[in-house]
C-alpha cells in the first residue's frame, strides 16, 4: 500500500499547496489584483490537476477503489455518500473538496468567496458571450499551456472590469424643484389671403413664447439628470401665437406681382369708371402704357387700376407684366418718354433718355454722312445733365443750322450751331471751338443762362440764369429773340420728333 500512502501525501502536498497559492493569490486580491487574473491562476491549477492525472493514468500499476482521507470532513463522497475513485473525480466535486477544506478558515472563505465570485460571474460573462478555453487533450500540450501561461479568448470577449467599474457605485437621488420657469411654445396659424400669390407667405404677428411655473420630483444618477415627475403647472404669461397669411390668388402668382405694381395695356383699353362692360369710359390707355394695380375682385376677371389722375376699372385679361411679357416694360419708358413730346413742352425738364437713348436716336442716320452728330451723342447727353437742358432739343438745333454737320462752319469750326453768326458775315463772325464738345457745352449753357429761365432761377450751385431773353422754356418761346425765322420753332420741332420716334 505504498503507492496509496504516497498517493495521498501528493495529493495532500499538491492541496496544501494549492492553499497556500490560494491565500497568497487572495491577499493579492485585496492589494488590486484584477478578476480576470484570478481566473487565470484558478484555470492553471485546474489544469495541473489534469496534468497530474493524466500522468497517473499512464503508470503501469494502477490501484483500484482508491479513497481519499478528508483532512478534516471524513472521506469525499458523491451526492450518494459513496466514496469516489481519484481518478474519477470530477472539476465540481474537487472544487466542493476545496470548499470543505477551507470551511473552518473564516478568513479564507472571505477571501475565497471573493475569488469564487469574480470567478463565476466571469464564467457567466465568457458563456454568454461564446467566450471558451480551448480544451487541452495531450499532456505535452498541456505542460506549454502551463508554462507559456496562454489561454484562448474570445476576441469579442466583454471588458468585464469596465462593466464592474461602470456598474459599481452608483448613487441615485431625488429633488423637489418648485416654481422653475419654464417656455411654453406659441401656435402657429395660417391663414389664407386672396391679395397675395398663391402659395406665398407672409408673417402678419411674430409668435412670442409664454412662461409657466412648474413643481416637479427630478431623478438623478450620479448628478445626471434621469427623469421627472411633474406635481403642479401654472401658467405665468400666456403665448402669443404666430400668424401667417398664405396666398391664394392664381391671377398675382401667374403675374408674379403684387398689390401695387405694374401692368401693362396689351392694346388700346378704356378705363371704365365700374367693373362692368356698360359702365363709362373714364379715358383710353394707349398699348403697353402702365397702370398701377390696386384691388382684384373675387373671380379675379375684374381689378382696379391707376392711370395718372384717374382710377377706374380693366379686365384683367387686357393686362400683361413683365414676367408674361419680357420687354414690355423697357416698350412701356419708351412710350412714356415719346408721350410727353410736344410743340408747347418745357425745354427746362430733362428728356430722361439714358446715354444709351441718345447714342441710338443719333446714331445711323442716313444724313450725317460724316458721323458727326453720331460721334457727339455723349456731349448732347451731359449738357442735359450739366445745365437741366432737354438734350433732343438741342441736338435737333444743332442737326438743323449745321445742316446734319456738313457746313462749313461746323466743319472749319467745330460750330454746329452757327453761335456769334451774323447775317450781313456768318462764316467770318462765327465763333470757332476745339472740339464739338466745347462749343455744344458753351451754347447750352448760353440758352439755360439766357432763354430758357426767368432771371434769378438757379441752374447749379454755381450757375444762375440771367433771363436776358427769356420769353418762355419753349420752342416758341426761344424763336421769339434766338431767330429771325419765324419757322424755326416748327423746323426744330420736327427734328424733335423724328429723334423721338427713332427711340
Amino acid at each position: 500500500m505504498v503507492t496509496d500512502r504516497r498517493d495521498r501525501e501528493q495529493f495532500v502536498n499538491r492541496n496544501n499547496n494549492f492553499r497556500n497559492n490560494q491565500m497568497n493569490n487572495n491577499m493579492r486580491n485585496s492589494q488590486g489584483r484584477t478578476l480576470t487574473e484570478a481566473f487565470a491562476e484558478l484555470q492553471q491549477a485546474r489544469m495541473e490537476y489534469e496534468l497530474d492525472n493524466n500522468s497517473k493514468k499512464n503508470k503501469t500499476h494502477k490501484t483500484k477503489n482508491k479513497t481519499y482521507d478528508v483532512y478534516y470532513t471524513g472521506s469525499i463522497k458523491t451526492k450518494k455518500n459513496k466514496a469516489i475513485n481519484q481518478d474519477k473525480l470530477s472539476f465540481k466535486e474537487w472544487f466542493r473538496y476545496r470548499i470543505n477544506r477551507l470551511r473552518y478558515d473564516k478568513k479564507q472563505i472571505k477571501r475565497l468567496a471573493l475569488v469564487t465570485t469574480g470567478a463565476f460571474a466571469v464564467c457567466i460573462a465568457v458563456i454568454s458571450t461564446n467566450s471558451i478555453f480551448a480544451g487541452y487533450q495531450k499532456e505535452e500540450e498541456i505542460k506549454k499551456k502551463i508554462a507559456t501561461n496562454v489561454f484562448e479568448t474570445n476576441r469579442e470577449s466583454l471588458n468585464l472590469e469596465k462593466i464592474i467599474i461602470e456598474n459599481v457605485g452608483i448613487t441615485k437621488s431625488k429633488t423637489i424643484v418648485e416654481d422653475e420657469e419654464r417656455p411654453i411654445d406659441f401656435e402657429i396659424k395660417k391663414e389664407d389671403e386672396p391679395t397675395l400669390p398663391k402659395g406665398e407667405e407672409q408673417t402678419v404677428q411674430e409668435g412670442v413664447q409664454g412662461k409657466k411655473l412648474v413643481d416637479c420630483i427630478k431623478s438623478y444618477e450620479d448628478d445626471k439628470y434621469i427623469d421627472e415627475t411633474i406635481l403642479n403647472e401654472e401658467v405665468a404669461e400666456e403665448p402669443v401665437p404666430q400668424i401667417i397669411k398664405v396666398g391664394t390668388s392664381e391671377f398675382l402668382a401667374n403675374y408674379k406681382i403684387h398689390l401695387g405694381d405694374k401692368l401693362y395695356a396689351v392694346s388700346n383699353v378704356s378705363l371704365k369708371e365700374k367693373a362692368e362692360d356698360t359702365a363709362e369710359n373714364l379715358c383710353i390707355i394707349l398699348a403697353s402704357l402702365d397702370v398701377d394695380l390696386q384691388e382684384l375682385n373675387e373671380d379675379e376677371t375684374w381689378c382696379k387700376v391707376k392711370y395718372g389722375n384717374y382710377e377706374g376699372y380693366l379686365k384683367t385679361d387686357n393686362l400683361t407684366s413683365e414676367a408674361v411679357t419680357p420687354g414690355i416694360g423697357e416698350l412701356n419708358r419708351k412710350q412714356k418718354l415719346y408721350a410727353t413730346l410736344d410743340a408747347n413742352m418745357d425745354l427746362t425738364k430733362p428728356s430722361g433718355l439714358t446715354l444709351d437713348d441718345f447714342k441710338k436716336v443719333l446714331s445711323g442716320n442716313p444724313s450725317d454722312i460724316l458721323n458727326i452728330i453720331e460721334s457727339n451723342a455723349e456731349a448732347f447727353y451731359n449738357a442735359e445733365q450739366k445745365y437741366k437742358i432737354n438734350g433732343i432739343f438741342l441736338a435737333s438745333i444743332a442737326i438743323h443750322e449745321s445742316a446734319w454737320g456738313t457746313s462749313y462752319i461746323a466743319k472749319d469750326k467745330h460750330n454746329l450751331f452757327g453761335f456769334g453768326a451774323y447775317d450781313s458775315s456768318p462764316y467770318e463772325s462765327a465763333n470757332t471751338f476745339e472740339e464739338y464738345a466745347n462749343g455744344i457745352d458753351v451754347v447750352a449753357k448760353y440758352l439755360a443762362v439766357n432763354y430758357l429761365n426767368k432771371a434769378g432761377t438757379e441752374i447749379s450751385e454755381e450757375l444762375k440764369a440771367t433771363g436776358t431773353y427769356y420769353n418762355g422754356p419753349t420752342i416758341a418761346g426761344v424763336n421769339t429773340r434766338y431767330c429771325t425765322d419765324k419757322e424755326w420753332c416748327t423746323k426744330i420741332f420736327k427734328y424733335m420728333d423724328y429723334l423721338y420716334n427713332r427711340l
